[in-house]
């Protein structure tokens, strides 16, 4: 087997997950606090549409083809992931979180 590199873990307390987005340039600071609210993956939050997401019920859906396991997921939302959503709903056809009209696709 091949060596491998030890990975670094860090913890966000509370008070430094609900900071640190704020410190972020304006679309990715909300798409950074519906990702750490909802724990998605960066893939999921930046391809997600507006058609995935069921706000009255807090959840939004991954479709099949992008889950891992091959089947839709329903994740929960907390109040503050539905927030930061409905500020975004509407800024495009299609995609949830956009910068000036286009669809963002990575973030950072």
């Amino acid at each position: 087997m091949l060596p491998q590199e030890e990975a670094r873990i860090c913890w966000l307390s509370g008070e430094a997950a609900y900071r640190w987005p704020g410190e972020r340039p304006g679309p990715v600071a909300g798409m950074m606090r519906c990702t750490l609210a909802a724990a998605l993956p960066q893939a999921h939050v930046t391809g997600l549409e507006g058609r995935q997401l069921d706000l009255p019920r807090r959840c939004a859906w991954v479709h099949a083809e992008q889950a891992k396991a091959g089947k839709p997921v329903a994740v929960p939302l907390d109040r503050q992931a539905c927030r930061v959503l409905r500020r975004q709903i509407g800024k495009h056809a299609d995609r949830v979180f956009t910068c000036r009209g286009e669809p963002i696709t990575k973030a950072g």
